[in-house]
């Protein structure tokens, strides 16, 4: 066994899809897409043949406004829609009039079964009216039926209309008129009975003179109250005056008593001014006073003092004082018979205004049953004119603008698109079924797919041989596309390991079938035919065929080498066309395969035969079968995986990998097997390929292929 060779790191791990890769689905899938093709065109086309002509017609109908809207009171009266007979109806309203069942069924009978379509321009207040027919002359029919069975049925429902609320306006206008005749009699009664024209605007007035005398009759008692006050505040004052006043004649000047006598009455007006009802004593006329008291007094107290007499005088002030008091007690007099008249009239005023309640309920239910009688004679009477004028008007509510002509050509179907849109659709939903088979399919059916699921390069592409062409390179020289295959194997093993070379290498599968005998010979014999001495050893014990492939005994082989019943010379067999390549079969087939290969003794021969031969090729068992391939892996420099063409199950692929990198094994990369020829001519077409994928090495990084070129055949 070899030390792990220099490995360069790889960009990529892993290929993803390409075009190439699409392209190349499609082609493996063609003929599921040429047959989904044919079969689909042909159903389009005969489909296409078999389908009449459909003619089409179009009459345009314009919807027009009311010719009169019918005066109502109350919009929310319960009556409206009775006499709505002329109100605007919306081209929506007309669309779904003209779809009604029995005008539909009726032109349906009368147009040999012509489809109708109606719809409202939007926009406008055109409704189109559209008829289809498989004969032309019912397409056009259609329409202009249904048009005129409308406008025939719309009349003659509107002429019914008008008449029966002609005749409920005129009998609804006869009640009205009773009423208010009835009416107008009970109210004339009440107001002579009881002595007025209206009696609201007596009640009006009535109220008007009660607040009249409520506001007389406050401002009355307002102001008695402020002249008893006036009347008591001048008594205290009077009270608190001396009858008389002492006078002291001094020597001195005029001006002190002058002085004096402003101070006095100063005073006196500013008693009078703080009685209760008049200014405070914050108040500015009172600050005022005060101001000038104070000053009255410092000329006072500035005057010398001298001598003075003295004798008693009238108190003028008191005097002034009674008299005030005397005539405030004339007017608290002249006040109260003034608030004792006025209390009176109010009374008075407030028990005429209670009799009007008894009065009012009749009188406002005489009048509500006048002006709803009114009210009611008064609409009804419109009413019943507007229906008059609407009977002779004869108001048509739409009008033919484009009645329907019969076709020419037909609307369908369109034959030429039919056909170019089959068999366009039969390439688009038959390469869809190709990618969906792929996508389905659970076969490894190209390299990419191998490459993607396992993340391992392609080694080679090998072609599907015969039995009988199983020894193809024994048997064939020159350039032919199968023989160049396993050269272009052999060449990129060795660009796997190319500045370690491997000493031994393992052909194995994960399942029986695949082809791993036949590639691990026709390998072996290409490796030979490069000048290497390569011996072939089948591992498979279990079921042998490399000495059937090669025409040779099975026995003595491995297992008579490993037992001890044969030694190396006697067991080592040389291939008859390439000297160089020897083999060594599987012998006898024991009953512990496995234990024989992870012996110490198997181990000890493939040094043994390392030394002897530049390298040696295992075919293994499959991977899945049995665990041999798994202990041949472990001591293989490398490993090459066989996958089947359309044969090898992805899940078993991808199981077979787990299996041999849980066995450390170097898996170098995947031999494509039985491929289809026709379908890569492009590969086989070269001599020798041109390569630039990334291979893993043995310690499971990547090395990068040098390119080999060959020659076009």
């Amino acid at each position: 066994m070899q030390s792990e060779p220099l490995l360069i790191e790889s960009e990529e791990s892993q290929p993803v899809m390409s075009p190439q890769d699409y392209v190349s689905i499609l082609r493996r899938r063609r003929n599921t897409i040429v047959t989904t093709w044919i079969l689909i065109s042909a159903f389009g086309i005969i489909v296409t043949m078999a389908t009449r002509n459909v003619y089409q017609a179009t009459a345009k109908l314009l919807v027009d406004g009311p010719s009169m809207m019918v005066s109502q009171v109350e919009s929310d009266n319960n009556l409206a829609s009775l006499f709505n007979i002329g109100s605007e109806q919306t081209v929506d309203t007309k669309v779904e009039e003209l779809q009604a069942g029995p005008l539909i069924n009726t032109v349906d009978k009368l147009s040999n079964h012509a489809k109708l379509t109606v719809t409202a321009v939007k926009g406008t207040n055109v409704i189109d009216i559209v008829g289809e027919s498989t004969d032309k002359v019912a397409a056009a029919a259609a329409p202009n039926t249904l048009i005129q069975l409308y406008l025939q049925t719309t009349a003659e429902t509107d002429l019914q209309e008008v008449h029966k609320a002609q005749k409920f306006a005129q009998k609804q206008m006869t009640d009205a008129q009773a009423r208010l005749d009835k009416a107008n009699r009970a109210l004339e009664l009440l107001k002579q009975k009881h002595g007025f024209v209206d009696i609201a605007k007596s009640r009006d007035d009535q109220i008007a003179r009660v607040s009249s005398l409520t506001q007389q009759l406050q401002q009355a008692r307002a102001e008695l109250a402020g002249a008893r006050a006036q009347v008591s505040g001048l008594s205290n004052l009077v009270s608190a005056e001396p009858a008389t006043l002492d006078v002291q004649l001094r020597q001195t000047n005029t001006e002190i008593a002058e002085i004096k006598s402003k101070i006095t009455q100063r005073e006196l007006d500013r008693r009078q001014m703080t009685l209760p009802g008049g200014f405070t004593a914050k108040a500015p006329q009172v600050r005022a006073l005060d101001s000038e008291i104070a000053g009255l007094k410092s000329q006072l107290a500035a005057l010398p003092a001298v001598s003075t007499t003295m004798t008693s005088n009238p108190n003028t002030v008191r005097e002034n004082l009674r008299a005030k008091v005397a005539s405030s007690e004339g007017d608290v007099a002249s006040l109260e018979a003034r608030v004792l008249e006025t209390q009176t009239l109010l009374e008075q005023a407030k028990s005429e205004l209670a009799t009007y309640p008894s009065l009012e309920a009749p009188a406002e239910q005489y009048q509500n049953e006048h002006d709803t009688a009114l009210a009611s004679y008064q609409m009804y009477a419109t009413t019943l004119q507007n229906l008059n004028l609407r009977e002779q008007a004869r108001h048509v509510s739409a009008h033919v603008i484009e009645p329907a002509v019969v076709p020419t050509e037909p609307i369908r179907p369109k034959r030429l698109l039919n056909f170019l849109f089959a068999i366009i659709m039969g390439g688009v939903i038959g390469i869809l079924m190709a990618l969906l088979q792929e996508y389905l399919d659970d076969r490894l059916n190209s390299t990419e797919d191998a490459e993607r699921l396992l993340g391992l390069p392609s080694l080679g592409r090998v072609p599907q041989l015969s039995r009988d062409d199983a020894l193809l390179l024994s048997n064939m020289s020159g350039p032919h596309p199968e023989l160049e295959a396993y050269k272009t194997l052999r060449t990129n093993i060795h660009f796997a390991a190319i500045d370690t070379p491997f000493r031994s290498l393992q052909v194995t599968s994960s399942s029986p079938g695949e082809g791993k005998t036949t590639t691990a010979t026709n390998l072996a014999y290409a490796m030979a035919a490069d000048g290497k001495r390569v011996i072939l050893i089948d591992t498979d014990l279990r079921r042998p065929s490399v000495h059937k492939h090669l025409d040779l005994a099975q026995t003595p082989g491995i297992t008579e080498l490993l037992v001890g019943d044969a030694t190396l010379h006697e067991a080592l067999q040389v291939s008859p066309n390439f000297p160089n390549l020897s083999v060594l079969a599987a012998g006898t087939i024991p009953p512990n395969p496995s234990e024989l290969l992870n012996s110490q003794k198997f181990r000890t021969l493939v040094d043994q035969l390392s030394a002897r031969f530049d390298i040696i090729i295992f075919d293994s068992a499959p991977v899945l079968a049995v665990a041999d391939a798994q202990i041949v892996a472990s001591q293989a420099d490398g490993v090459v995986l066989v996958v089947a063409n359309g044969e090898t199950r992805k899940a078993a692929a991808k199981q077979g990998l787990n299996l041999l990198r849980r066995a450390r094994a170097n898996v170098i990369g995947v031999a494509f097997n039985k491929m289809n020829v026709k379908d890569n001519m492009y590969y086989y077409r070269y001599t020798a390929e041109t390569s630039t994928e990334a291979l893993p090495g043995r310690n499971g990084h990547s090395t990068r292929q040098i390119e080999t070129e060959g020659t076009k055949k």
